[in-house]
């Protein structure tokens, strides 16, 4: 039996067993009725930011090289394209050193464009595709004469290469939820 997702959803949200909201400071956990569904989980940072699936990710790539779980260790991560935490010294320093590496090689195909994503956005808001070692600095230290501040978030290398759907050409996400049936051990 095929059952339209969205309207399943939709008929859940107006009977009030099911809550959406786009961000969890917006759901009242002590309010929460026996039974009903949200679509966010407390304290879940560590794998639905940016930089807590950065700093997981490396902590467990660490741990299988055997080296101490280390956050300014930058370890090379399987599909996982090279990515700086902002407010990283260390990876400020290797980003910008990347960066001035990949300016002097000669390259057609897009070795000194990085993807610049803030904080706490979701659905590609506030991305900015970025390049050059200036704009990188400037994103990385702020600047001066504005007065503007550094910016917060991550820096991705861009993928040059994107896996695209066959037909279209476009890019593609895969989206997975989860049900958790009791937060309790039985």
């Amino acid at each position: 039996c095929y059952v339209n997702g969205f309207l399943a959803i939709t008929e859940l949200c107006l009977t009030k067993l099911f809550l959406m909201q786009e961000r969890r400071s917006q759901i009242d956990y002590r309010a929460h009725v026996a039974g009903q569904l949200v679509c966010h989980i407390p304290n879940n940072d560590i794998i639905t930011t940016k930089v807590g699936l950065l700093t997981a990710l490396r902590d467990h790539y660490n741990k299988i090289a055997g080296a101490a779980t280390n956050h300014t260790a930058i370890p090379s991560i399987p599909y996982f394209p090279t990515t700086y935490d902002l407010e990283a010294p260390a990876d400020v320093t290797a980003l910008l050193e990347h960066a001035q590496a990949a300016q002097t090689e000669v390259s057609d195909s897009g070795a000194g464009i990085w993807i610049y994503k803030p904080p706490c956005n979701n659905r590609g808001r506030g991305i900015k595709v970025v390049s050059g070692l200036a704009t990188l600095k400037e994103i990385c230290h702020g600047d001066a004469s504005t007065e503007t501040p550094p910016l917060k978030g991550i820096v991705q290398k861009y993928i040059e290469r994107p896996l695209l759907l066959e037909e279209t050409g476009y890019k593609f996400d895969i989206r997975c939820y989860l049900l958790i049936a009791r937060n309790y051990p039985t």
